[in-house]
């Protein structure tokens, strides 16, 4: 894969990244979940919250998760 920084709005902002992406299995979840949660505290639970709430009010099922692992650099 290729990655670079990027501003909110997915606009570059930075040079491209070498890098290496796997997806990680259904049950690495909830280390993931917590592993987000720890990093980004209350906007995380935030943004699960809003979305839990368009979801619901749209009447739409929840999606199957899918967690990319991303190795960036020589690897």
């Amino acid at each position: 894969v290729r990655v670079c920084r990027s501003d909110a709005r997915g606009n570059p902002a930075g040079a491209e990244v070498a890098g290496t992406a796997r997806f990680l299995p259904v049950t690495d979840g909830p280390l993931v979940q917590r592993l987000l949660r720890q990093k980004y505290g209350w906007q995380k639970r935030a943004l699960d919250f809003y979305n839990r709430f368009v979801r619901v009010a749209r009447h739409r099922p929840a999606a199957d998760p899918a967690y990319l692992e991303l190795i960036i650099g020589p690897g």
